[in-house]
């Protein structure tokens, strides 16, 4: 296996197996035998993050090689939720993978906590606007199911903090606005996810998000037209998520 594919499954494979008495997750693929592996753009407009998990390809007859338009592995957009939900608190409003079964899924959802627990100072939660999917019920159920995961809680004591839960009605805990958070598009709080704000202890992803940000970097840098390479990642992004969910809300 090479060297910058063990850098990928090294925070992973550490998240993963800590806790031996629960089921372990899915690694990524393997793609130790590409030429060029994978890199993770992180585009920030307004209030929006997408982080953003691809492979390029190169374009032939240029010297130097040139970076041409990637094929687009994975997707997360976050952003922050409407009511406080335990502040501060970022939820995960699009997500969706080229492919299943890749373990690339488990991936970006790791890189998604790394990035909002230490680069935003904030926790994750499920996508609090609208509802989650099926698909995204059972990721959070197996991430919420480790050690590693930990709930925020509201500042000071009860009554008037110290809670991890979101009150979606504002009467569970009243003296504690903190708390309270959208119910989803339905009012049906069944269809969220998770009714916590989380964070990853140990900081566990932060090799892989240096490496393939880095990598990014360098991707960019070296493509024919750095703001055509980008675009094309955000419009590929938005696809992967249409095709597997339809049109985004």
């Amino acid at each position: 296996m090479s060297k910058d594919m063990k850098l990928i499954m090294e925070g992973w494979r550490d998240w993963s197996s800590k806790d031996k008495e629960k089921k372990e997750l899915r690694g990524p693929l393997d793609i130790s035998d590409d030429a060029f592996p994978p890199a993770l753009l992180v585009h920030v407009s307004g209030g929006e993050h997408q982080l953003i998990l691809y492979k390029p390809k190169i374009k032939y007859n240029t010297d130097p090689v040139e970076f041409d338009r990637a094929r687009v592995l994975g997707m997360v957009m976050i952003d922050k939720t409407n009511l406080d939900c335990i502040p501060n608190t970022m939820q995960i409003r699009f997500t969706a993978v080229a492919e299943k079964g890749k373990g690339y899924g488990s991936l970006i959802y790791g890189l998604t906590f790394h990035y909002a627990n230490n680069k935003l100072g904030a926790g994750l939660t499920s996508d609090h606007n609208h509802s989650s999917s099926d698909d995204a019920k059972k990721m959070w159920n197996k991430l919420t199911n480790t050690k590693d995961l930990v709930m925020k809680k509201t500042r000071g004591n009860h009554p008037t903090g110290g809670h991890d839960t979101f009150d979606y009605s504002g009467e569970n805990t009243p003296e504690d606005k903190k708390d309270d958070c959208d119910d989803g598009s339905d009012g049906d709080i069944n269809n969220l996810a998770t009714n916590h704000s989380w964070i990853m202890k140990g900081n566990k992803f932060k090799k892989s998000f240096e490496e393939l940000t880095a990598r990014n970097r360098e991707y960019v840098k070296d493509a024919s037209d750095a703001g055509e390479f980008i675009e094309d990642l955000i419009i590929k992004a938005a696809g992967v998520f249409r095709d597997k969910y339809g049109e985004e809300e």
